[in-house]
């Protein structure tokens, strides 16, 4: 294959991950100190929490079962005492936090 095509097609992989952790990342700021019932009934029930000196910490992870696919996005969600959500991140690889993505947004 000729290098050049390679290169303009892991450019356009790059961007399109690049755009897609961006509407992620503004999808989350959208719930900041919004009740974290709000994530719930877009997303479901969370994965997983746990206790933390911060504040629970909910996980909402994406799989298989989710997806239908071996893609894989972790969202985690730090809630306080009273129930809002106080800071997110996540992690993952492009299609499942794109569906993650979408669901926050309310597409899927």
């Amino acid at each position: 294959m000729h290098p050049r095509f390679l290169l303009l097609a892991a450019l356009a992989v790059s961007t399109s991950a690049c755009a897609s952790s961006d509407e992620l990342q503004a999808g989350m700021e959208r719930y900041k100190n919004e009740p974290v019932n709000e994530l719930v009934a877009r997303l479901g029930p969370a994965s997983s929490t746990a206790p933390d000196a911060d504040g629970p910490l909910w996980v909402w992870s994406t799989g298989d079962s989710l997806t239908g696919s071996a893609l894989n996005c972790a969202l985690r969600v730090r809630v306080g005492d009273d129930q809002r959500v106080i800071a997110a991140d996540w992690s993952g690889n492009y299609g499942a936090c794109r569906y993650v993505s979408q669901r926050l947004q309310g597409q899927h």
